[in-house]
């Protein structure tokens, strides 16, 4: 490979970002020169250097004599200067976290300034072809495939990694021209494309590239405006993306094996579930009336709440989350089911949009079905009629949950005010495992609220 006649001076202070520096540029063929404990002054200046490299520390502040002119200086903010340094050179402030190709196109931005300035004094014809020597050296030592275009898609250079990639020569790439090469966008897409460009502005996209052969190579482009040789151009980097495709797709053939494993889990459970609440209803039909019975229906009660929530993950698409008011309602019939002398009441649930995961769903519904339960059991003895509200909204992140009633006050019901009772036990649990708070209290009607933050 040619090596490139401008030299580099780099100050040698045994970092890793300078030995990277190093290694990069004199990969793309620049000649590049160490320096270490030396006064710059010293240092013989010539038309072949090209610039300094170092990093802004206060041992170069000292060594550097910024009033001394510097045809080039590259600092990297190491820490970052307070104020940039004067004098009479180019200074280009670089991070140390810079990709290879953000220094690349420094370099080459760096390079076309200072033929600018040396171009005063030659002919036109020398200058030009110092330019276009320099833009080859950086379009070819780039790992990328690179196009050079025009307003109207036409093809101005490329290039040897897009005639590699491609199979085509440069003069095939110039006749076949931008449309005859993407396999995907139409010539009115690519147009607008380039219409939309803005000069400060990188636009992403993807598309499809075809081979001489035929291949269709997936590849993402990066687009800017430049300036080419006077005249505003559009410079295209065309990353080629077919590994990435494949791994998308092998995720995402995973990702839908995955959710039809989660389908069936829930749905065996569901169906589990279902057998066991089943099983206990019947133990209650053939046990009598009593104590028995009733503890028997609870636990069917709760049985049958968590088994709602597995059949509403199944009615949804991806689990993200189901809507309370749907969940809650569900729950309340099918408690209604297993106390039907409840139809009496009227009973209002008022529901912001809430969605919420699993999670959250579980406890809540269990908390819901306990609450209610302990309203029918205690709360409208014999033909008492009443009116029960449930709400749900949010405020900020907090959700917020309350369930009132007109029945008997809660004090004086068999749940108790002292909370000590069974299903009272599973409603506090319950709040604490989803890091909530929850108060009762009998004053102008029975009130439940639930407080909690969805994270």
């Amino acid at each position: 490979m040619k090596k490139n006649s401008r030299k580099i001076l780099i100050y040698e202070d045994g970092s890793d970002v300078i030995d990277r520096y190093e290694r990069l540029l004199a990969g793309k063929s620049f000649h590049v020169s160490k320096i270490r404990d030396e006064p710059l002054s010293g240092c013989r200046w010539d038309d072949s250097v090209s610039f300094l490299i170092s990093r802004y520390t206060e041992e170069v502040r000292t060594l550097i004599p910024f009033q001394y002119e510097i045809p080039v200086l590259f600092i990297l903010p190491d820490p970052p200067p307070e104020e940039e340094p004067s004098g009479e050179y180019i200074c280009g402030v670089l991070d140390e976290s810079s990709s290879d190709w953000v220094i690349l196109n420094t370099v080459k931005r760096t390079l076309k300034d200072l033929d600018s300035r040396r171009g005063e004094g030659i002919s036109d014809e020398v200058s030009s072809r110092l330019a276009e020597e320099t833009y080859k050296e950086l379009l070819d030592g780039m790992n990328e495939s690179v196009w050079v275009i025009d307003f109207q898609g036409h093809i101005i250079d490329v290039n040897k990694i897009a005639e590699k990639m491609l199979g085509y020569s440069r003069s095939e790439l110039f006749a076949k021209g931008l449309f005859g090469i993407d396999g995907k966008l139409t010539r009115g897409d690519i147009t607008r494309i380039i219409v939309s460009l803005k000069e400060d502005k990188i636009q992403v996209f993807e598309t499809i590239h075809v081979a001489r052969d035929g291949t269709e190579i997936p590849v993402e482009i990066s687009s800017s405006i430049i300036r080419y040789h006077g005249e505003l151009a559009v410079l295209s980097i065309a990353r080629d993306i077919h590994e990435r495709k494949v791994a998308e797709k092998l995720l995402r053939e995973q990702l839908e094996k995955d959710e039809l494993v989660v389908k069936a889990m829930h749905h065996r459970i569901k169906n589990n579930l279902a057998t066991v609440a089943n099983l206990l209803s019947l133990q209650a039909r053939i046990s009598g009336k009593g104590e028995v019975q009733s503890v028997l229906n609870e636990a069917v009660s709760r049985v049958r709440c968590i088994g709602l929530l597995y059949n509403k993950l199944l009615e949804t698409s991806g689990y993200e989350g189901i809507s309370v008011e749907t969940y809650f309602s569900g729950i309340i019939n099918s408690l209604l089911d297993i106390y039907p002398e409840m139809g009496k009441l009227s009973i209002s649930l008022n529901m912001e949009s809430i969605v919420l995961e699993e999670k959250y769903l579980f406890p809540l519904g269990v908390i819901v079905e306990e609450l209610f339960t302990n309203i029918f059991k205690y709360g409208y003895p014999g033909d008492a009629r009443g009116e029960v509200v449930f709400t749900g909204r949010k405020e900020g992140n907090q959700v917020i949950l309350m369930l009132k009633d007109d029945g008997h006050p809660m004090e004086n019901r068999g749940d108790g005010q002292d909370q000590k009772g069974f299903g009272m036990m599973i409603v506090n649990l319950l709040c604490k495992q989803i890091k909530g708070d929850y108060r009762q209290s009998s004053e102008g009607g029975n009130s439940r609220e639930i407080r909690f933050t969805p994270l």
